[in-house]
């Protein structure tokens, strides 16, 4: 779709969403949209001829009289694979934590820009955006904070680099979006986004953690010549010998305008093979999504909501191994569900958010879901509203910005430590021993540890 059109596209929706119409009136249809195999929920409010199949596609159902065709069922959405052992190795069978090939879950959620880090024993490795296009050379900067020197400089040993050319390890021609980084397998990996353009748009590259190699290891899938437009909110990530995305943004119709806002997992080998899309939802009733997602051995876990239109969220699992998938929670309540982030403690419990509307005072609910009895109970932990509530896999930060302050609790509900700090960002990000904040106005992150100084990282 060239410029003009999805420029109109773009405004025709704002001006939908702004005069609050709903899809246009008729008999709703459900047709399935090719995302690479995927079986997912497109409902349109016009009769239109269903779109040429060219792959074996599981139709979803349609909805039962009386059923509100607005209503998404997440099974639907997952794309449906053969019986098989699909792992990338061998040593991955299993469901111990592997550290050298298995994600870190503590930066996976967060979908905000710019929030993009990762740790080491020994330093911390983040990106930083610097002024320029992507058709002009502008890019981003790989910066690595030595923990022992308290010193950021770019990755890069070569002197007098000015860090804008081809050969510099630490610049990334064209990707002034977020990139995803990931330290596996004792390098670090950055994947950068794939639809701004440029030299270094698209692609995998692995980088020695001193930052004297780079290696392109895969080419991203090109989502826009498949009529995807994911925005700047996306999070990429390798664990176990697949490069994960999971995505939002907005799905053209046919005739290349905006058709669905949608949420899209997929993945792709690490090593060579086609990408395949896990899971994907679409809906002209949604026109905001959160999600985030973590890994448990083999497992992936995702959780969705969206809102305001619809009060919908849930939380879903993959396999890897077998490629099975599970609906595990499911709502329509009134409350509306936090994807921002939640954590699962495996053969126990997954702990999440849900949010109260402004006519029910506002303020968060803890919930727990139990695998034991798949019973959801509410924490006796009281989240005003303009908390922000963090999970990690032994403890919740409840964080209030506004006072400078964050109460650290037990999942039984305990009040575990209190901590206070000054001047600081947002909150994205906790580990169970300090929580990450981000500077928007300074491009910088505040790292506050237990009963230590904060840290300031910045470029």
């Amino acid at each position: 779709m060239d410029l003009k059109k999805r420029l109109i596209a773009i405004i025709s929706a704002v001006m939908m969403l702004l005069s609050g119409c709903s899809a246009p009136t008729g008999e709703p249809i459900v047709t399935a949209q090719d995302v690479g195999g995927s079986a997912g929920l497109v409902y349109s409010g016009e009769i239109g001829p269903e779109p040429e199949q060219t792959e074996e596609i599981k139709l979803p159902h349609k909805p039962t009289p009386g059923q509100n065709a607005s209503l998404i069922s997440g099974k639907e959405c997952f794309t449906e694979f053969e019986p098989g052992n699909y792992l990338a190795d061998a040593k991955f069978d299993t469901d111990e934590y592997l550290p050298e090939f298995d994600t870190d879950n503590t930066f996976l959620h967060c979908l905000e820009e710019n929030c993009g880090i990762c740790e080491t024993e020994d330093a911390w490795y983040f990106c930083r955006e610097f002024m320029g296009t992507p058709m002009l050379e502008g890019g981003s900067i790989i910066y690595k904070y030595d923990k022992k020197t308290g010193v950021s400089a770019p990755l890069c040993p070569k002197p007098d680099c000015n860090h804008r050319s081809k050969g510099c390890c630490a610049f990334l021609a064209g990707a002034t979006e977020p990139c995803g980084l990931t330290v596996y397998d004792g390098e670090l990996f950055v994947a950068t986004p794939d639809f701004r353009g440029g030299r270094d748009m698209g692609r995998v590259f692995s980088i020695s953690l001193d930052g004297s190699e780079r290696k392109e290891v895969r080419t991203l899938p090109n989502e826009e010549a498949k009529g995807f437009f994911p925005n700047s909110n996306r999070i990429m990530t390798i664990h176990r010998g697949y490069v994960y995305m999971l995505e939002r943004g907005y799905a053209a119709d046919n005739a290349g305008y905006i058709g669905i806002w949608y949420i899209k997992l997929s993945a792709l080998p690490l090593n060579g093979g086609d990408d395949f899309t896990i899971f994907y939802l679409g809906s002209p009733y949604i026109t905001s999504f959160n999600c985030s997602m973590e890994f448990c051995g083999n497992d992936v876990y995702f959780l969705v909501d969206g809102h305001p239109r619809l009060n919908y969220y849930g939380i879903y699992r993959w396999n890897s191994k077998t490629r099975e998938s599970e609906v595990i929670i499911e709502s329509y309540e009134k409350n509306e569900g936090c994807g921002k982030n939640f954590a699962v403690i495996p053969e126990d419990a997954i702990y999440f958010l849900t949010e109260h509307s402004e006519d029910d005072g506002g303020g968060s609910d803890i919930m727990k879901y139990s695998f034991s009895d798949k019973s959801i109970s509410v924490l006796p932990i009281s989240v005003e509203g303009g908390a922000s509530v963090l999970f990690c896999s032994d403890s919740i930060a409840k964080v209030s910005s506004y006072k400078n302050s964050a109460t650290i609790y037990g999942y039984d509900g305990e009040v575990k430590s209190n901590i206070e700090f000054e001047d600081v960002g947002r909150p994205f990000a906790f580990d169970g021993e300090k929580i990450y904040f981000f500077r928007e106005d300074e491009l910088s992150y505040d790292i506050v540890s237990f009963g230590k100084e904060t840290v300031r990282i910045d470029g």
